[in-house]
């Protein structure tokens, strides 16, 4: 007797859910994909006429696999699970005629204002040739009663007119708006006739992507642009665009953005004929190759009735050639005080084991900027050995187009009386580094140059004759120096002379080490001419030289 009330209560409870189950209503807006698996969805109900095996009906799957028509699309739309399709897995050949339906579950109105928007992608491979063949049709039903309040006819003629299909074997879309009065639940149902059963060897119907909401008279929100950031520089080519996701509502809910119109153009705004324009589905887009310029671009979105928003504001790019052109003006040491002024070309002597560098920065794009450098010296005129590198460095502040670099120091010394080779290349602010400049040569000077030129860091070296002549530094000495360096150099042949003395000085004065009192009546006249302001350079030059051969033969 438990038992038996136990299940009792059982079916009851049963029963209870099923009526609960029943009196269940979808929502506004309704939207099915098909994709949940093999079998209907839950509340859709399907009868059918077939009696072969497998019957011939309206089932939800990806049969058959293969194309469906001539045209390219097969039984889901956009790769999706699966389709509510009318076949028996192959065709819907069966036994003979055959026929079927299937009914959504009850889909509530409210909101509505007694009108709904029904859409639907769907593709065909069927009978097209006459118009009491392989029936397709839609219909909205009262959701309570199933009376009929509108049929949709896709037949190629027949009566209702029918709705315009897209070739066969090509998904499609079908928006449908159905007056429905003051019903507040509607179905949706599918029905399939062969009419006869002929000509039934076909792949069938195929449904996607169903959809009810109400009359959409909403625009969509305004996109708002991200990148390429406003006024940005960006590469040669095609260019991704980047906004966000637009929303749409209606009356009764969340409505659906169809896509979204990009413009792309030269001029501020973009006007027609577009440079680029394309109407995407997602919210990023990648341009066609432009040519190197300013484009200015905007977006705006469609839902799914028609609506438009406003156009997002314009945005700016610049798009710049592949490579910013390489350096020019390149000047060594120029900024030493006292050195070698510098040039372009070579670059003889700089008095400098360790100078400066400098270039200027050039780009056809007068809004953009040098944000890195590099530069590289080397002995090798190939650059393939390198005396130094500086890699990738930073310029802050960024060099705009003109500008010359500051300062560049390699913290190295380099060799004397040595050629080198010195190049720099640039990083723009689009991120795009140039080529090496061509390389400027320059000479570091020798001992002799380093020793009696003005601005010199390595001073130090003493005349050796008459240090070695008067014992030391003397006044004499002082003034031999003074006058070597500020009158014999001042003429070729003094230059000559002081060279030669550079050289062999330093034997010179061990001889006037042995013998001082000798070397200091030689060395008079030459430090008295020397007192002379107006005495003759030419004259003094000769007067060293003689002194020098003397010096040479008493050695």
């Amino acid at each position: 007797m438990r038992g038996k009330v136990k299940y009792a209560g059982l079916a009851l409870a049963l029963v209870l859910v099923a009526a609960v189950g029943a009196s269940a209503q979808a929502p506004l807006p309704f939207t099915e994909t098909f994709d949940a698996g093999a079998g209907l969805p839950v509340g859709w109900t399907e009868t059918h006429t077939s009696v072969s095996v497998p019957p011939v009906q309206w089932s939800v799957d990806a049969t058959p696999a293969g194309l469906v028509g001539p045209g390219p699309d097969g039984p889901t739309f956009g790769g999706s699970v699966g389709s509510l399709n009318y076949n028996d897995g192959t065709n819907f050949a069966g036994t003979g005629s055959n026929s079927g339906n299937v009914t959504s579950p009850e889909i509530s109105t409210v909101g509505a204002g007694g009108t709904i928007v029904v859409t639907f992608r769907c593709n065909y491979q069927t009978e097209t040739t006459a118009g009491t063949f392989d029936v397709r049709q839609m219909q909205v039903l009262n959701g309570a009663t199933l009376a009929v309040i509108s049929t949709f006819n896709f037949q190629t003629t027949g009566v209702p007119v029918p709705q315009t299909c897209a070739a066969m074997g090509t998904y499609h879309a079908h928006t449908l708006s159905v007056p429905i009065g003051v019903v507040p639940t509607v179905r949706i149902r599918y029905l399939f006739n062969t009419v006869d059963g002929v000509g039934n060897a076909f792949d069938g119907w195929f449904v996607d992507s169903l959809g009810v909401t109400c009359p959409d008279a909403i625009a969509p929100t305004v996109p708002t642009l991200l990148t390429p950031a406003d006024a940005s520089i960006v590469s040669a080519g095609a260019v991704p665009l980047d906004w966000t996701d637009s929303t749409d509502t209606t009356s009764c809910g969340a409505g659906t953005i169809a896509n979204y119109v990009v413009e792309v153009d030269i001029t501020n705004p973009p006007v027609a004929p577009f440079s680029f324009t394309a109407s995407p589905t997602v919210s990023t887009v990648i341009t066609t190759p432009l040519p190197v310029g300013v484009y200015f671009w905007r977006v705006r979105a469609v839902d799914a009735a028609g609506n438009v928003s406003a156009n997002s504001t314009v945005f700016s790019f610049t798009i710049e050639p592949p490579f910013p052109p390489v350096a020019d003006s390149l000047f060594v040491n120029e900024s030493t005080a006292g050195a070698q002024t510098g040039r372009s070309g070579f670059v003889d002597p700089v008095i400098d084991e360790s100078p400066n560098f400098s270039a200027i920065y050039n780009d056809p794009n007068t809004i953009d900027f040098a944000i890195g450098l590099r530069f590289q010296i080397a002995a090798d005129p190939t650059f393939l050995v390198l005396d130094f590198d500086s890699g990738p460095l930073g310029i802050a502040p960024f060099l705009a187009q003109g500008e010359r670099t500051p300062d560049l120091t390699i913290g190295i010394n380099l060799l004397r009386d040595t050629v080198y080779y010195w190049r720099i290349q640039f990083t723009d602010l689009g991120g795009l580094t140039g080529a090496f400049s061509t390389a400027q040569s320059f000479r570091i000077g020798d001992s002799f140059e380093f020793g009696v030129r003005g601005g010199s860091t390595h001073h130090g070296r003493r005349c050796y004759v008459s240090t070695a002549a008067f014992e030391g530094p003397s006044p004499q000495v002082e003034g031999l120096m003074k006058w070597r360096e500020g009158s014999l150099e001042a003429s070729s042949a003094g230059q000559v002379a002081s060279r030669w003395y550079g050289t062999a000085g330093a034997a010179c004065s061990n001889a006037a080490r042995r013998a001082p009192g000798a070397a200091r009546v030689g060395l008079a006249p030459l430090a008295t001419a020397a007192g002379h302001p107006g005495a003759s350079a030419a004259l003094a030059a000769i007067a060293f030289a003689l002194l020098l051969v003397a010096a040479a033969r008493r050695l």
